[in-house]
């Protein structure tokens, strides 16, 4: 109906083409092209299970046409008609793909056909084979007795794995230790702050600066991250856009860690991303009657933009209309299927309203595509656990405990794979502490999947940010302002007042985080600095997401999250603020 007139389909459905409704005869197997459309020829493939067979083709509404022979003498040396009826098989499941990945997979490399679970790869060369783990075709004769000769030798291979393997548990064992010593004595053995903010911005918003500027002393960027963190507070007012998260029961009065310490209660506000863009400006301006209308106007003109469906998805969320808020959001899954970055940013969008059943279907697709990066199973568990713990559901616990682990442990080839695996670890072990904290009704609680004692610990924080984004090759930082005007960043990792930040991501797709065991009393500003990329997306040069945590690892725990799409190299962006 998109693609025809409401005649040519009431003329289809009154006097329908004529179709192949079946083969008939003996001697005849796995017949392909039954239900085509009949337009001057039909072209059917199958296999003769004997000598000869005599057949004819029915039509339907008694249409049968008149008889033929097939013959085995008749049939020419060759691979055209196996690799037509591959093609055929290759496209009856495609529609069932996730159901019949072996079939395909098989069909794929026997044939040499693209499929849902196959890719083409275009080789000239020893080396490309080699490099690739793919065995030329045997026509090849002697590119293929190269091959042979000098194919990877997969013992050695696996020895090396079972190295590197070990390798990466030991780093990440270290990396664990002093995360968890940190957590233990988070206040480190100095004085005053040694970074902040040294302008009028610090005094707007309340800041008490301990030390003076030493701009000659200090590195050229980090004098440049100074000034953006000012230049960005003075343009940008105090969020107060999205609701806040409220404290859990029983502590919006008083909260403690467990020794009787009294600590402030804790309120997130995040800035309402506004990218000022013209459609979005036609449809504030617009009746709430008709903003639909105005949509469909718009998108004539930004049909094959992907941030123009970010961006109207992001104001129809605002405003509280979510039923067409996620009609919009829809647009990006049929843009380009196979695009993990834009299918992340989906469910990043979906995850922020909320919807996590359609963020966790789409997170499952990125995952299939992208089962190298571990990014893509952390996703995958965030959205799981996030799911699990509001509905309490058992099953989307284990299993994101399940992937949290895999991500953890396993060797990733990707650089700063290290860093990805230590998050999710840290995760891995609160989401463990929030399971064990809670009452199940059968006494059946989640099972938590093995790992060893040196894995095993806990980082509850008052504060915990979590920043990550969809583009590769991309450098953006996370940059926390703290009450007492310390700026915590890649370049001031440990703060006086035991802010930590994770190790600096330069290439995608992060994350970076913040945490602080003991929140300060006043409020925290969070920002981004989008310092860098040599990639260009239709979305822009990268999305980013933001979540919020409070009381991170206990039973209160709360969050918020926001996306937000970085535009300009050098850009600092307020993202909220944390108020205790």
């Amino acid at each position: 109906l998109n693609t025809t007139s409401a005649e040519e389909s009431l003329r289809e459905l009154v006097s329908p083409p004529r179709r192949v409704v079946a083969l008939l005869g003996d001697g005849v197997a796995d017949v392909m092209g039954i239900g085509q459309t009949v337009s001057g020829c039909a072209t059917l493939v199958g296999r003769l299970t004997s000598d000869e067979a005599t057949v004819r083709i029915d039509f339907g509404a008694g249409r049968i046409s008149e008889p033929f022979v097939l013959r085995k003498s008749d049939a020419k040396p060759g691979r055209t008609l196996a690799r037509a009826r591959a093609a055929r098989r290759v496209e009856e499941l495609s529609s069932c793909a996730d159901d019949a990945i072996d079939e395909l997979m098989e069909l794929g490399r026997r044939y040499s056909i693209a499929s849902p679970a196959t890719s083409l790869l275009v080789l000239d060369t020893l080396a490309q084979y080699l490099q690739y783990g793919v065995e030329p075709p045997a026509t090849a004769k002697e590119l293929h007795a190269k091959w042979l000769a000098r194919r990877p030798d997969k013992a050695k291979d696996a020895a090396s794995a079972e190295v590197a393997e070990r390798k990466h548990l030991e780093s990440l064992k270290k990396s664990w230790k002093e995360l968890l010593k940190w957590r233990a004595n988070p206040v480190p053995e100095k004085g005053t702050p040694s970074s902040g903010l040294f302008s009028a911005a610090a005094e707007r918003f309340g800041r008490s600066v301990d030390v003076a500027r030493r701009e000659a002393r200090a590195p050229a960027r980090m004098v440049a991250e100074v000034e953006a963190t000012a230049a960005a507070l003075e343009e940008v007012p105090a969020p107060a856009a999205l609701p806040a998260a409220e404290p859990g029961e029983g502590e919006k009065s008083k909260r403690t860690d467990g020794t009787g310490v009294r600590r402030p209660s804790a309120k997130v506000s995040l800035q309402a991303w506004d990218p000022k863009t013209p459609y979005l400006e036609a449809l504030k301006a617009a009746p709430e009657e008709s903003r639909e209308a105005v949509y469909f106007e718009e998108r004539a003109g930004h049909a094959s933009s992907p941030a123009f469906f970010l961006d109207v998805a992001g104001f129809f969320f605002k405003v509280g209309s979510e039923r067409i808020a996620r009609r919009v959001l829809s647009n990006l899954a049929e843009m380009r299927l196979d695009d993990p970055a834009l299918l992340r940013t989906y469910a990043w969008r979906l995850r922020e309203a909320g919807d996590y059943d359609r963020a966790i279907a789409v997170l499952r697709r990125v995952a299939e595509l992208r089962p190298e990066e571990p990014h893509s199973f952390r996703d995958l568990a965030q959205s799981l656990a996030e799911r699990g713990k509001d509905r309490e559901d058992r099953g989307d616990l284990e299993e994101a405990m399940k992937l949290l682990a895999k991500t953890a442990f396993s060797c990733w080839k990707r650089s700063n794979s290290a860093a990805v695996s230590l998050f999710a670890l840290e995760e891995l072990n609160a989401l463990v502490a929030w399971c064990a904290a809670r009452k199940w009704p059968d006494g059946g609680a989640p099972e938590v999947p093995p790992m060893g004692d040196d894995f095993k610990g806990l980082v509850d924080v008052d504060v915990r940010i979590v920043l990550s984004w969809d583009a590769d090759n991309t450098d953006i930082d996370i940059h926390v302002l703290e009450p007492n005007g310390e700026e915590a960043f890649y370049k001031n990792r440990l703060t006086s007042s035991g802010g930590w930040v994770s190790r600096d991501i330069t290439d995608g797709y992060g994350p970076e985080e913040y945490m602080q065991v003991e929140g300060q009393k006043g409020v925290y500003k969070v920002l981004t600095h989008y310092f860098g990329s040599s990639q260009q997306k239709l979305t822009g040069p990268a999305t980013a997401t933001a979540t919020v945590y409070t009381n991170w690892g206990r039973k209160s725990e709360a969050r918020q999250i926001l996306s937000l799409r970085l535009e300009k190299p050098k850009e600092k962006v307020v993202v909220g603020e944390v108020k205790y």
